[in-house]
């Protein structure tokens, strides 16, 4: 497998989820038409549709300075350029954090060329969030370039590396620490320019979601708590960097331990340790067998030292893969084996596009789809007997004794629905009960009172006993909250189960689907725990001297703790539009149908219209079913081979289900 391929696979899925977009939409319109929507139906549609419109796949690179995070991008995005990308060479290159994607709406000028924006070293002084400064454009240096013009593209990408000399004084007090850095002839050091760099390119992989997170370090890590607290925990697949020449060193096994290992934690992310640089195991005077014994072995101990199990542990040689390709040397691809790294990035896209299929909103609403066109067939077989008996019947009398025993028939139906109808709104109450008590343990105001408590600790006791103390009793309480609403998240799925178990008709996957998950949450409270325990472990030795370091960690702890308690209030509330919707759209659109037919036969049996023949009654009767075979033919259109999941490619396992919901 190429690069080439990885496009295909990323441009397959970009293209299964706007062909599902548009079947979605396309069904909306016809509920609108057709008069079938409902308030479930509505919800289940605008959440799978926000849902498909979520396009990134994030990769995030991790590794100390030299170990070729800046080639593995420039090889992945090599192929539309024809050149190195980011600027490679011995030594520390990419000296800032830098996000590479594409967003074709913002940051490009008024020529459609792309640019990079730099955020200057100096920011660190302040408070100020990375996130709070993304939505702050002119704090930002911002350099357009043409993607298409290489010398551009290498202009401006050149300056992400870019450094400046400082003293140790302003060194320190930008959160460096002066031991690991180069000095001049002045006795100055040397930093960074630029605390971020934002990239905006126009490139195929990017163009189909695929976001690049690299870190240049344990020292950028250490001083941007936003990286290690936000974006690596948001990446979909993380590549730790080790050098196969030299294992798993000290400070790779540090930045290991603080900033990597606990995303193992996180089941949608795929974590691999890249041995990079394994043509340093080359050896002409060894055999291939040889050379590729001494790699697995060495993937054996990296295996064993990271607890990861072997396949997640990967040799690669970035710089042979990129010349390779530029020289377009197959032999020496394959035995870069760089194409190797390339399929598991494919299968992790795979598995990440499986999971989206498998979102409850749009299982909803594809059942939802597949219900109304059952229920529409069902209606007009129905209404084709009733037709039939009607044409039947010798006299007037004897007509309208039908129409009355036909309508008696849809009385009684209506009745069974109504009670229905009845009896799920009884259930929508009492899980109702449940919705409120599960937002009143997730009251944000409750969080605020404990951050505030937290805050307060902190500001008595400003020291590194304190503020462990503090960040521990904070983190007590998140977890008390947890636990107290898991308890009632028991007890709504309980009633939830019991609601379900009334309707023989659902299935325990739909049962499974419906209930309520606080799972992730609590995990990634964990997860966050462990990090902000790493952080502070790190800080220790020189706690005195990093207040503003330390201040940019609570707050980004805290931002962390809002937003987390804000995602599971809205997974609360989507848990209560969507718990009982199937079931609800499927009742409610048979009394609709049951409705429509009361009404039509109710006007074919008024006995003071004497000016009606029975031909003309029955030629209403005709054009009410022609009617809904227009809306079952419309709504068969739409429901066409619909593709339930992406489509997956010979080098993955999973299954792709192609259903034709018509048939």
């Amino acid at each position: 497998m190429d690069v080439k391929t990885l496009y295909k696979q990323m441009a397959t899925y970009a293209s299964w989820k706007q062909e599902l977009a548009v079947q979605l939409a396309e069904f909306q319109a016809w509920t609108n038409e057709y008069r079938i929507g409902s308030g479930e139906i509505k919800h289940c549609l605008h959440q799978a549709l926000l849902k498909l419109s979520d396009n990134s796949f994030t990769l995030a690179l991790v590794g100390e300075f030299s170990r070729g995070k800046t080639e593995i991008i420039n090889a992945l995005l090599f192929a539309d350029y024809g050149q190195r990308l980011l600027p490679s060479r011995p030594g520390r290159t990419t000296m800032c954090p830098t996000e590479i994607f594409f967003d074709p709406r913002n940051f490009r000028d008024d020529k459609g060329r792309d640019c990079v924006r730099l955020l200057p070293i100096e920011t660190r002084r302040g408070n100020t969030s990375l996130a709070s400064f993304k939505r702050i454009p002119q704090n930002w240096v911002t350099l357009h370039f043409d993607p298409r013009n290489p010398v551009e593209v290498a202009n401006a990408m050149a300056q992400i590396s870019r450094v400046k000399s400082v003293s140790e004084a302003d060194a320190q007090a930008l959160g460096f620490d002066c031991d690991s850095l180069l000095r001049n002839a002045k006795g100055e050091v040397e930093i960074p320019a630029w605390r971020h760099a934002l990239v905006n390119l126009d490139h195929p992989l990017l163009r189909h979601g695929l976001r690049i997170i690299d870190t240049p370090g344990l020292n950028a890590l250490g001083n941007e708590p936003e990286l290690t607290l936000n974006n690596l925990s948001q990446a979909q697949a993380i590549l730790f960097l080790l050098g196969a020449d030299s294992g798993v060193s000290a400070s790779d096994m540090q930045l290991w331990r603080d900033h990597v290992n606990h995303l193992r934690s996180n089941d949608s992310a795929l974590v691999i340790a890249l041995l990079n640089k394994i043509d340093t195991l080359w050896d002409d005077l060894l055999s291939n067998q040889d050379i590729d014994l001494n790699l697995h072995h060495l993937r054996e101990v990296t295996a064993r030292q990271l607890q990861l199990p072997m396949e997640h542990v990967v040799g690669i040689s970035a710089k042979q893969g990129l010349l390779a390709k530029a020289a377009q040397d197959g032999p020496r691809l394959k035995r870069s084996k760089l194409p190797e790294l390339e399929s598991l990035l494919a299968q992790a896209i795979v598995s990440h596009h499986q999971q989206l299929a498998g979102h409850t909103a749009i299982g909803d609403v594809l059942r939802m789809m597949q219900s109304t066109r059952d229920n529409l067939k069902q209606r007009l077989f129905s209404a084709d007997k009733e037709l039939e008996e009607l044409q039947q019947q010798p006299t007037d009398q004897d007509f309208l004794a039908t129409l009355d025993r036909q309508r008696q028939h849809v009385k009684e139906q209506q009745g069974r629905f109504h009670r229905l109808s009845l009896s799920l709104r009884s259930h929508q109450k009492q899980l109702a009960k449940h919705h409120r008590q599960l937002e009143a343990k997730a009251n944000p105001q409750r969080l605020e009172e404990l951050i505030t408590e937290t805050q307060t600790s902190m500001r008595k006791s400003w020291s590194a006993k304190g503020m462990t103390q503090a960040m521990e009793d904070f983190f007590k309480g998140l977890h008390h909250k947890l636990d107290n609403l898991a308890s009632e998240t028991s007890a709504a799925n309980q009633c939830l189960s019991h609601i379900y178990q009334r309707h023989p008709s659902t299935t325990p996957e739909e049962l499974q689907n419906h209930r309520l998950n606080i799972e992730p949450f609590q995990v990634r409270l964990r997860q966050l725990q462990l990090q902000a325990e790493q952080f502070q472990l790190g800080l220790r030795p020189f706690f005195s001297n990093r207040k503003r370091l330390i201040a940019r960690f609570i707050n980004t702890v805290i931002q962390e703790s809002r937003q987390l308690n804000l995602q599971l209030n809205d997974a609360i509330n989507c848990w209560i539009k969507q718990a009982l919707g199937p079931l609800n759209h499927h009742t409610l659109h048979q009394k609709q149908l049951l409705e429509q037919q009361m009404v039509q036969l109710a006007n074919l049996s008024q006995e003071h219209d004497a000016h009606k023949t029975r031909r003309d009654r029955l030629q209403q009767l005709r054009a009410h079913i022609a009617r809904h075979e227009e809306a079952l033919y419309a709504l068969d259109k739409v429901l066409r081979d619909v593709q339930l999941s992406p489509p997956t490619t010979s080098f993955t396992s999973l299954k792709t289900h192609v259903v034709s919901l018509s048939a």
